[in-house]
Formats: structure tokens, sequence, C-alpha cells
């Protein structure tokens, strides 16, 4: 997806915060559908993946990992016990 790719060349130039931010817009995009569904988006595990190495790459404790992944959901529109499902079932908790 495209703000893989940006996050990608963002990353390579060393501004890491704004490929952080270009991976969690790509991630809201296919989270959002995914609460109006329930049925997660195919390439959502991908994008939760990348999306956690950004942030261990840029030395962030676990305890701000998890803090960030929940705002991700609450963005997208989930309740707290939807997206906590939904982060064990992608593996991510």
């Amino acid at each position: 997806m495209i703000y893989s790719q940006f996050a990608r060349v963002l990353k390579h130039m060393n501004r890491m915060d704004e490929a952080e931010l270009s991976l969690r817009r790509g991630l809201i995009i296919l989270l959002r559908p995914t609460a109006l569904s329930g049925y997660p988006h195919p390439k959502l595990r991908g994008g939760f993946d990348r999306y956690r190495k950004i942030l261990l790459e840029m030395s962030l404790s676990e305890e701000e990992i998890d803090r960030r992944f929940k705002e991700l959901g609450k963005e997208a529109g989930f309740d707290a016990e939807s997206y906590d499902r939904l982060l064990r079932s992608m593996g991510t908790q």
C-alpha cells in the first residue's frame, strides 16, 4: 500500500517520526472497515507487523508501543474489547 511504501522511503531518510505517522495513517484506513464489518482486512496483519517494527526501531518501550496500538483502535472506531480481541487474533498482544 502507498502509506507503507512512503514510510519505507522516510525510514531510509532517517525520518522515523514521519515514517511512523505514515504507517499509522495506513493502518487506520485498514482498521475502519474492519471495525464496521467485524472482518479483518487481509493486509492488516502485515501492517501491524510493520508498525510494531518501526516503533521498536524508534527505541520505544513496550508500554509506549501498547499505548500507540490502543490509540489506533480508538481512532478507527473500535470499542476496547473488540479491538483487544482483534489484536490477540492478529498476534500483536
